[in-house]
Parts: structure tokens; C-alpha cells; sequence
């Protein structure tokens, strides 16, 4: 990055040297260029300018004869023809237009040439964008660099400028305070034309730029958006040798043109953000640390502007017009934005209504949107379906909203819209509760829509596939219901129940489920419901703990008058699993065979699953190397053949753990199965089985099983599967504790505490449990330990299971005093946890 960063400068000053000998050096200087032009033939500038100083100095001939070197050298080695700055220059040789022969007029009068501002401070970063200027222009005459105010439009314009060689050729006008209808005469003004009617100041604008390549520059047009729209269009109409660049929050909307969007710097600390780093360092006194570098930049959001103000008053992001000195408060002419608020404001105020709606949509997003959403949100501000990808184009082209390429789960090109954090804090203004609510409620109709509705209806997969990114969105969609529509809430967890175990992820919807239990009275139907969706996914030994609410489910039904059905089928399926898993083959067959004649043959992936649920009947039988990897891999096949990989792989994982609790060590029948379709299934479902196999090896105590655990935690945290990568952290920092590598058991703990803690409070119980082990002071040692307790044990979270609680004791002490309430028990944890991150930073 850095080596290409001086690369570019180098190039930039080469071309403003151009520049300035072209219509300035003698002899040799031209010469020089005409060396440069051929070092870098893309660079078509450098051609155009070694033509003006061969013409200037004499040399026509020779400038001509340039202009076929330079077109076949594009075309032969490059498949392009010369660009319309070099066509220009080509044709102004050609005619022998007097501006070659001596440099621009000058001064106060008519044929004043306007040329860059000078800017008085350096320029970091913004080399992508530099790039992308020079690009846009070669394939276009007309060109709007948008973005909010103090983003640096006007200073990226004038740094390409100045670095490309055109700087000679360009005329800048500020349109800034221009009044409506004033365009025209502020150019001609600003080129030095005397006042006249309109059309005839448009052509005195044509003969004042002249017949060579001209760049004419249109700064700060917000406000005159239209009329600046209009003399572009007129001018580049009727002159094939100029080019325009405006700069505005919006694009202009004519034909030709091309956007170039600018966004605020990142505020990351490393890559593309480090120019945030540099331009506040450079702003702000020499001895200046680096903590008050960070809190400057990500106070400014990564404005440019802002970090300008802010080092160099010292204002607050919130201050205005004051400045605060030992000896009081001190006035202070302030005639631009000193917030990130009041930059925002006027780009979101100047948008159409429904962009605007948008807009405010996507602040309640943390991680943004899809384009499937993207529409869908659309449409909830009643624009039509031909306007509605305008909507989004308009935040694009203010920078309001920032696009990021990424994959879809089927790994097909897509993009994320988000707004940057920094806007979204300064988005109460346009945020209500009846906006929050429309879009929450949005959102929840698309994440259901084309989800299955029963255990009896083909699972869709593509269904799946587009919401697999989405775990953040539904966590985010989640939280809202709860607060503040508990009585939604259930029926949300239950519709979106089956794309969280599907994405390995069985424990969250319990978690939600139960939530749900507690914010609502759900009627008899929906509650037993809610039971047997809170058991599936979890495991044997989690579904044997889960028998009484099973029973619960059952009662209710029954009680109802429903002894049929789905819900009814499943309940059945699942407490005999249970029953099963307990050592009472009699319930656990009867129960199957039930539920397996309630269920239509056409309901091909539940008798499927049933299929599988009997291999446990071999491990009642004493016989579990034979029926296990059998009865799996015939339900595997079924999934198979109905194209479904990612259900077969679960099949077998399922296949593996049922082998673990059986005692079996060979699982290499249950892996043959797997091997030839492991590389159809997702990441995150390939994960699932590798974490089986991991699982599998830490009981062996193979040394297989670190590179297995490692495997699966780079699989999880590719596919955003955090609460599963954090598990397998867990697990590969409890094997490190029992091998005595204290430090690296330590950090994997230390994570997978703090991640599991957010997503999934139960399941952190153990890895507080290893901290505790591992900590020296007795005071911290009991605090642990008393966490990890009351997460596992406080009211609201899931049953343990037995084996859960060997381990905790194994690693924590039996438990000892009262439990924490669990909301005192995670906010203990935090601080906790704050305190051992602050340790292992230290040296």
C-alpha cells in the first residue's frame, strides 16, 4: 500500500511537471515529456502535452507524427483508441490554434482563465478515487464527484487535477452562495465576460474556454443542481473539446455523465483507514498521542472536514461557535459545518421523500441490507416498482448509504448497502418509533416469506441461502419485538426457528423461545408449539432433559382437541427420542411408530429424520455398530436425492454424535458417507460435521483433534456462524488448559467468554468455569465461578444437562452461596471480563 501510494505521488508530480513545461520549457523540457508520454502510454494526458510543447516550440511536424505513435501504440499494445483530450489536441495542431503558441492570458479583465485553487494543507489517501477520476474522464466528458458536505470532494478534484497535468487546462468556478438562475452569468463572470442576455453569455462561455482540451470545473453546486445540469449539457453539446467536473451532494441526472461517490474516510486504524490517521496527525500538535489521534478521528466520523475543525479548535463534534479558553469562552466566525450533524442534515433534507424514507429505514440496520431488502424496503415508502432502484442510487451518489461488494451463501456476486456507524449516530432526528416499527415490521415479513411453515413441507433451500448473511438483522428484528412487540415475538422465533438450526445454530432459537414464553401468554396451540421447537436441534442428552415440556406440549394438544397434525407428529418424534436417550426402548418405539403414521408420505424429510431417530434404537439394543451408520446414511440418501446436501451432512453429523454416545471409535463408515458430499453442502453445515469429528478426537485424545477444532472455527466465522466459532473456541481453550498451555488457553477462553456471553449467555458458562480455573487471585478465582453458576444454573436458560455440570464443577468448584439474577450474573461477566482483557494487554 505505501509503495503504491508513492508511486502514485510520483506519477502525479511527473504530470504536473508536464504541465507546467508544455507551456513553459524549452527545448529539452519537452523532450522530457515526450519521454514520459512514452514510460506511460495509458497516460494520455502526457501525449496531449508534449504536442502543445513540441507545437510551441516549433515542432508541428513532429507533434503530429507523435499523435500516430500514440494511436498505435494504444491500439496495438492496449486495444484502445486515443481518448477525446488527445482527439482534441490532435485537431487543435491541425488548425494551428494560436493558445499553443503561448501560455493563457492572464489578469483582471476579458479572457481571465481561472485556474485551481491552491490549497494551503497536504492530502492523505483517496489513491482508489484518484484513480477512479482519471478513468472516469477518459471515458466520459461529464463527470460529478458527489458525497456529503466536507467529505473532500472539492480537494480530491483539485489534487487530480493538479497531479495529472491538467492543471494548465482547467477553469474552476465556485458556484457557492450562487442564487437560483445565476449560473450562467457566474461562470461567464468567473471566466471574465462581461454581463449579457443568456444565450449570448453561453456562447461567449464556448469562445472563452477556446478550441483546446479544457477542463471546466463547477464547484459547489448544491442548491443549482438543475441549471448547473443544464449549462453542462449545453456546453459539452456544442464543444467536443471541453470536459466538465461538478461537485455536488447529488448527481446532476443528464445523459453522459458519471458518478463518482465519495464517502468519509474509514476509521479503522490499519489500511484504507490509515489516511483517516495521517490527515488528524498532521492537523494536530506534533507531541499529540496517539490515544487523542484515535478519539479525534472517530469523533469525526471520518469527515475530513470534521477532523480539520476538530484539531484545529478543539471543539467538541457538538459545539458551535465557541471555543473555550483558560480565561473564559471566546467567539468564533464560524461559516461552515463544525458537526458530523450538521454535514449530514442538509444532504438527507435535499432528498426526494421517498429516498429520504429509505434512508431513515436504513439506520435501524446495523449491518445494512441486501438488495432483495434493499427492494423491499423500497417498497414500503410506496414508491413504484420502475422508481424504486432510484431510491437507493440517490443515497449511493450523496454517500449517505455506502455499497460493499460481498458473496452471497451460494457464493454469487452481491453487494450490502449500509449507512456508516458515524451517520447513524447523528439519525435521531429523522428517527421515530412509528419509522422503527414499519421497517421492523417489514423486515419480519421478508425474513418469513418464502420460509416453511410446517415440519411436513420441503424445506427451501435457496430460501435459506438468502438469509443466511442475515443473523445480525434477525438478532436486530428479534430485540425489537421483544420490547416492543412481546406478543409478535413468539410466532417470529417459531417461523425463523428452522433457519437457525439449519444454520447450526439449534440453541439460539431455544434461548428466543424461551424469551418468548416469558413476554407473552400464548394460547395452548402456539405454547405447545413453542415446547417442541425449543427441544429440536438441541441434542440427545438436551431433548432427554426437555421430556417434561414435551409431555407439557402433548397435554396441550390433546387437551385441545389436537391429536394429529405437525406440531402433534413432532412432539411425539421427539419425546420418544427422549425416551430413548433415557433407556426405555418400549416408549421410544411406540412413539416413533405414532408419529410415523401421522405423517403423509409425501412428508419425505420427516420420515426421513424418523429413519435416522432408529438408529438409537440400536444403541438401546446393544448393537450400535451395527444399525448406526446404516439407518443414518439411508436418511442421508433420502435428503440427497431430494437435492439437498446440506440435510444430509446434518443427517450424519447427527450419525457421528449418536456414534460418540455409544461408545463406537470407528467412525469411518459415518465419514465414507459424508466424504463425496461434504463439498456440496455450506460452509457452515461442512462445519457442523467437522466439529463432530473434532468432538470425536478430543474424547480419544487424538492429536487430530486441534487442527479439526481449528477447521471448524475458520468455517464458522467465514459464514458469521460466531455463536458455534465461539464454542469451538471454547473447546480448543479447554484443550489447552488440560495440556497446561496456560497462555494460549487463556486468549481462546478469554473470546470465547465475551462472544458467548452476548449470543448465547448458557453456553458461556463453561469457558468462565476455565477462566476461573485459571485465575491466581482467590477474589477474581470466586468470581468466575460464581458466574459461570449462575449462567448455567440462573432461571430463564435452557436445562443442563448432567455431563454440563461434571464439567463445571471439574473446572470451577461445586457451586457455593446464592445464584445470581442473570441479567446481574452478565453484567458481573462484562467487567470481569474488561479487567482480564486490560491484563493481557499489558506488558
Amino acid at each position: 500500500m505505501v509503495r503504491r501510494r508513492a508511486e502514485v505521488r510520483i506519477l502525479g508530480a511527473q504530470d504536473a511537471w508536464a504541465d507546467l513545461a508544455a507551456t513553459h520549457g524549452d527545448a529539452a523540457a519537452v523532450d522530457r515529456i515526450v519521454a514520459l508520454a512514452h514510460a506511460e502510454p495509458t497516460r494520455e494526458n502526457r501525449w496531449a502535452l508534449a504536442m502543445r510543447g513540441l507545437t510551441r516550440t516549433g515542432r508541428q511536424a513532429e507533434a503530429l507524427s507523435l499523435f500516430s505513435t500514440a494511436r498505435r501504440t494504444l491500439g496495438e499494445e492496449f486495444g484502445v483508441d486515443p481518448g477525446q483530450e488527445l482527439r482534441a489536441m490532435h485537431a487543435a495542431v491541425l488548425r494551428q490554434d494560436p493558445d499553443l503558441l503561448g501560455p493563457p492570458l492572464s489578469g483582471d479583465g476579458v479572457g481571465t482563465r481561472r485556474t485551481l485553487p491552491r490549497p494551503v494543507t497536504s492530502f492523505h489517501g483517496r489513491e482508489s478515487e484518484l484513480a477512479s477520476l482519471e478513468r472516469s474522464l477518459t471515458g466520459s466528458r461529464i463527470l460529478t464527484v458527489t458525497g456529503l458536505g466536507g467529505v473532500g470532494k472539492t480537494r480530491l478534484v483539485i489534487e487530480w487535477l493538479a497531479n495529472s497535468g491538467r492543471a494548465g487546462a482547467t477553469r474552476w468556478v465556485d458556484l457557492r452562495g450562487c442564487p437560483a438562475g445565476g449560473v450562467t452569468e457566474r461562470v461567464a463572470a468567473e471566466l471574465g465576460a462581461t454581463p449579457g442576455s443568456a444565450d449570448a453569455l453561453v456562447d461567449t462561455i464556448g469562445t472563452l474556454l477556446g478550441q483546446l482540451p479544457t477542463v471546466l470545473v463547477l464547484d459547489n453546486a448544491e442548491g443549482v443542481v438543475d441549471e448547473a445540469a443544464g449549462i453542462v449539457l449545453e456546453l459539452t453539446r456544442r464543444w467536443p473539446q471541453l470536459s466538465a467536473v461538478t461537485t455536488t451532494r447529488l448527481p446532476l441526472a443528464i445523459p453522459g455523465e458519471r458518478v463518482l461517490s465519495l464517502s468519509p474516510l474509514s476509521v479503522e486504524a490499519e489500511g484504507a483507514g490509515a489516511a483517516a490517521f495521517a490527515l488528524a496527525a498532521a492537523r494536530m500538535d506534533t507531541d499529540a498521542r496517539p490515544e487523542a489521534i484515535e478519539a479525534l478521528v472517530l469523533r469525526s466520523g471520518g469527515s475530513p472536514l470534521a477532523i480539520e475543525l476538530l484539531a484545529a479548535s478543539g471543539m467538541s463534534l457538538q459545539d458551535r461557535g465557541t471555543r473555550e479558553h483558560d480565561d473564559g469562552v471566546d467567539a468564533v466566525a464560524v461559516d461552515r459545518p463544525v458537526s458530523l450533524a450538521q454535514i449530514v442534515e442538509p444532504a438527507v433534507d435535499e432528498l426526494p421523500p421517498d429516498s429520504a424514507q429509505l434512508f431513515v429505514a436504513l439506520l435501524d440496520l446495523p449491518v445494512g441490507a441486501s438488495p432483495a431488502l434493499i427492494d423491499e424496503l423500497a417498497a414500503l415508502t410506496g414508491a413504484s416498482v420502475a422508481r424504486r432502484p432510484r431510491l437507493l442510487r440517490d443515497l449511493v451518489a450523496s454517500a449517505l448509504v455506502t455499497s460493499t461488494p460481498t458473496r452471497s451463501a451460494a457464493g454469487d456476486p452481491s453487494l450490502r448497502h449500509r449507512v456508516l456507524q458515524p451517520l447513524v449516530d447523528v439519525g435521531e432526528r429523522w428517527r421515530t418509533a412509528e419509522r422503527t416499527a414499519a421497517t421492523m415490521r417489514a423486515v419480519a415479513a421478508w425474513l418469513t416469506r418464502d420460509l416453511p411453515t410446517s415440519w411436513f413441507v420441503p424445506r427451501r433451500r435457496e430460501a435459506m441461502l438468502e438469509l443466511l448473511p442475515e443473523a445480525v438483522t434477525i438478532d436486530t428484528v428479534l430485540r425489537w419485538h421483544a420490547t416492543n412487540a412481546p406478543a409478535d415475538l413468539l410466532g417470529l422465533v417459531l417461523r425463523l426457528g428452522e433457519q437457525f438450526r439449519w444454520a447450526g445454530q439449534s440453541r439460539v432459537p431455544a434461548d428466543w423461545i424461551g424469551r418468548g414464553l416469558a413476554v407473552s401468554d400464548p394460547g395452548p396451540i402456539e405454547r405447545a408449539a413453542a415446547l417442541v421447537h425449543r427441544a429440536q436441534g438441541l441434542g440427545l442428552a438436551q431433548m432427554a432433559a426437555e421430556l417434561p415440556s414435551l409431555q407439557e406440549a402433548l397435554d396441550l394438544l390433546e387437551s385441545a382437541g389436537c391429536r394429529e397434525g405437525p406440531v402433534y407428529a413432532a412432539a411425539l418424534a421427539q419425546r420418544g427420542v427422549g425416551r430413548g436417550f433415557r433407556g426405555d426402548l418400549p416408549g421410544f418405539e411406540s412413539d416413533l411408530d405414532h408419529a410415523r403414521a401421522l405423517a403423509p408420505q409425501s412428508a419425505r424429510s420427516f420420515h426421513a429424520h424418523l429413519d435416522g431417530a432408529l438408529a438409537l434404537s440400536h444403541v438401546l439394543r446393544g448393537t450400535p455398530a451395527l444399525g448406526i451408520p446404516g439407518a443414518m446414511a439411508a436418511a442421508a440418501r433420502v435428503h440427497q436425492d431430494d437435492g439437498d446436501p446440506d440435510l444430509a451432512i446434518v443427517d450424519l453429523h447427527f450419525a457421528s454424535q449418536l456414534a460418540q454416545f455409544a461408545g463406537l471409535e470407528d467412525l469411518s463408515e459415518i465419514i465414507a458417507e459424508a466424504e463425496p458430499v461434504l463439498p456440496l453442502a455450506q460452509p457452515h453445515v461442512r462445519a457442523l460435521f467437522v466439529g463432530s469429528r473434532a468432538h470425536h478426537e478430543l474424547r480419544r485424545g487424538s492429536t487430530e483433534a486441534v487442527p479439526r477444532l481449528q477447521e471448524m472455527i475458520r468455517l464458522c466465522e467465514v459464514t458469521g456462524n460466531l455463536r458455534a466459532a465461539a464454542v469451538g473456541r471454547r473447546d480448543l481453550g479447554l484443550l489447552d488448559l488440560r495440556k497446561g498451555n496456560l497462555v494460549p488457553a487463556e486468549a481462546q477462553l478469554a473470546v470465547a467468554a465475551e462472544r458467548l456471553l452476548d449470543l448465547e449467555s448458557t453456553s458461556s458458562a463453561q469457558a468462565f468455569a476455565g477462566l476461573s480455573r485459571l485465575a491466581t487471585e482467590s477474589a477474581r478465582k470466586s468470581a468466575l465461578a460464581r458466574v459461570a453458576w449462575s449462567l448455567m444454573l440462573a432461571p430463564g436458560g435452557l436445562v443442563p444437562a448432567a455431563g454440563e455440570l461434571d464439567i463445571i464443577t471439574d473446572l470451577a468448584g461445586p457451586q457455593s452461596g446464592p445464584l445470581l439474577e442473570r441479567e446481574v450474573a452478565v453484567a458481573l461477566a462484562h467487567d470481569l471480563l474488561a479487567d482480564l482483557a486490560r491484563q493481557l494487554r499489558s506488558p
